[in-house]
């Protein structure tokens, strides 16, 4: 994919232990080509906004920089969804944090359709910035019948699953429809 070709700053949403595509080796293959790779690190569960049916939380998801593969086996630990992430930062281990300026957010999920539409969420304290979006699925993931939204949805440019890609645009404007 040229995009990701072109991509110097990309946040690669580590995959859960099972039902997702494996990111890990996107990681990889990212980090030896010299990119600069970025990581989500979740807030705890709160009651607050930015709740959906499936998840709630808190506004303060941090994008945490990946220097390396050493990095990347050893650095991060499984938060509650045994989802891989980084340590919270701290002055004895300061970590890079890319809030703003990425090109590219790659991530994995469970239900996508050919239009489309997604049945996780990118965090809502990214979407008014421009950046590529491509999703990552298994074939059996992809259904041609859309996929209810909601306004924690947020549109991808391009869903990749191992034999097939779509593209799709988004609204310029930072606002999904």
């Amino acid at each position: 994919m040229p995009e990701f070709i072109k991509a110097r700053n990309i946040s690669i949403y580590l995959s859960m232990p099972t039902g997702e595509l494996d990111t890990w080796m996107l990681c990889r293959s990212a980090l030896r080509m010299g990119k600069r790779v970025y990581v989500p690190r979740f807030s705890t569960l709160s009651a607050g906004a930015l709740a959906s049916e499936h998840h709630q939380f808190t506004s303060d998801m941090q994008m945490l920089r990946v220097h390396d593969e050493h990095d990347l086996d050893h650095g991060l630990t499984a938060n509650k969804w045994g989802i891989a992430e980084p340590p919270e930062p701290s002055s004895n281990s300061p970590r890079e944090d890319r809030g703003q300026g990425l090109d590219m957010i790659i991530v994995p999920g469970m239900l996508f359709d050919t239009h489309g539409g997604r049945k996780v969420n990118l965090h809502l304290l990214f979407v008014r910035e421009r950046f590529h979006a491509v999703a990552l699925a298994l074939r059996e993931q992809v259904r041609e019948e859309p996929v209810p939204t909601d306004r924690t949805d947020w549109p991808i440019d391009a869903l990749v699953s191992p034999d097939e890609q779509w593209r799709f645009s988004k609204p310029s404007n930072g606002t999904s429809s």
